[in-house]
C-alpha cells in the first residue's frame, strides 16, 4: 500500500503538469472574444454585449447602429481563471 501523503502529492503534481500544458496551449493558440458597447448620445451605457465570433459581433454592431445608438468594440484575448 502506498502512502496517502505520496498519493496526494503525486495527484497535486499531475494537477500542475495538466494546468501548465493548458496554459501553454492557450499562450500558442489564444482564443479572442468582442465587448461591444452601446451608449446614448450623452454617453450612458445602454448595454454591453460579449461576442465569440465575427459574425456575432457584426450583429451587435448592428443592432447598435439600428437603434441609433453609438458603439464601441474591443477584442480581448480570453484568460483562464483558477
Amino acid at each position: 500500500m502506498s502512502c496517502p501523503i505520496e498519493s496526494d502529492l503525486k495527484r497535486h503534481m499531475q494537477n500542475l503538469d495538466e494546468q501548465a500544458a493548458e496554459e501553454k496551449h492557450l499562450e500558442e493558440n489564444p482564443s479572442y472574444y468582442y465587448l461591444v458597447r452601446a451608449y446614448k448620445f450623452e454617453a450612458k451605457l445602454e448595454w454591453e454585449e460579449y461576442a465569440y465570433s465575427e459574425k456575432e459581433k457584426n450583429k451587435h454592431i448592428a443592432a447598435a447602429k439600428e437603434a441609433g445608438l453609438i458603439h464601441t468594440c474591443k477584442k480581448e484575448i480570453v484568460e483562464l481563471n483558477y
